[in-house]
């Protein structure tokens, strides 16, 4: 049986990283971008809207976009004919919005799955809340300040001077904006992995479903686990490779980094349930600011 690799996120919890790392292996297939974005809704970005000439990549994927509209079953057909190479063994997508997909939509993907003969692999990512609503802004802040500029070209200019972005705003500012950000739908969907995972255990099988730590991906470790859970054979990753480089913005005072925290609380307590020993080692300073 073929292999499909379906990540759902969680956002800025390295899956552009890991997706890297599968999409150079010779027996992965993967569709035209890492997000295909198809079970939320796919909306035109303000370049797609904007008349710029398109890449013939991006005409593409458009036109399989709305295809995928007309006849969902269209975007499965299109995995099942990549995967029909003799040399393929798995193929698939990572979008992490997909975090917010519902029960049906779930196992609407699943039963048209199982149709093809697929193998599920199901990948979930998670991350300190309180880091990754930090990553998440600072991301937020890269592309509103270079969103313009081709993204290796980004990366350098902010690993030159991380905090090259820190003279532009006051830190009352940078409070505000964090303030307002990390209580918003957005930040929220991405967050809450108390709905996310027992979504996912209801809707596919346990050994289906990969549930691991962004803190501890970056390692030999990892890389066996995954390879294992993934049935991709002779799997080799970069660990020195980073993407996404987002700037740097001074410490939130200890005040605002409670508030959040604490915002979040039910989120640390159910992982910390059901992976007491991982996040008591790995999410210690964060786990202490929780009431």
């Amino acid at each position: 049986m073929k292999n499909f690799i379906l990540g759902l996120g969680a956002h800025k919890a390295g899956t552009t990283w890991l997706f890297r790392q599968i999409k150079k292996h010779p027996n992965f297939k993967m569709g035209i971008k890492k997000e295909m974005r198809f079970f939320k809704g796919y909306s035109q970005s303000k370049k797609f809207k904007s008349g710029k000439k398109l890449s013939s990549k991006e005409q593409e994927y458009i036109r399989l976009i709305k295809l995928f509209k007309e006849n969902p079953q269209e975007y499965f057909d299109y995995f099942a004919k990549l995967a029909n190479d003799n040399s393929v063994s798995h193929v698939g997508e990572i979008t992490p919005c997909y975090c917010g997909l519902n029960i049906d939509q779930l196992k609407f993907i699943r039963e048209n799955l199982d149709k093809r003969n697929f193998e599920k692999k199901i990948i979930f990512l998670i991350r300190d809340p309180y880091k990754r609503i930090l990553s998440h802004f600072s991301f937020q802040m890269r592309r509103k300040h270079f969103g313009k500029m081709i993204g290796a070209r980004a990366n350098r200019k902010i690993k030159k001077n991380p905090y090259l972005l820190v003279e532009n705003y006051t830190d009352e500012q940078i409070f505000d904006l964090i303030i307002n950000a990390y209580k918003s739908e957005k930040y929220k969907l991405r967050t809450k992995y108390e709905i996310v995972i027992p979504k996912l255990l209801e809707v596919f099988k346990k050994e289906e479903v990969f549930i691991d730590f962004f803190e501890d991906m970056f390692n030999d470790d990892f890389c066996k686990r995954f390879s294992q859970f993934s049935n991709l054979k002779n799997l080799a990753m970069d660990f020195s490779f980073s993407s996404n480089v987002s700037p740097k913005f001074k410490p939130l005072p200890n005040e605002i980094k409670s508030e959040i925290i604490n915002y979040y609380k039910d989120t640390y307590h159910f992982i910390n349930s059901i992976y007491p020993e991982k996040s008591n080692n790995l999410w210690k300073e964060s786990l202490s600011f929780v009431s």
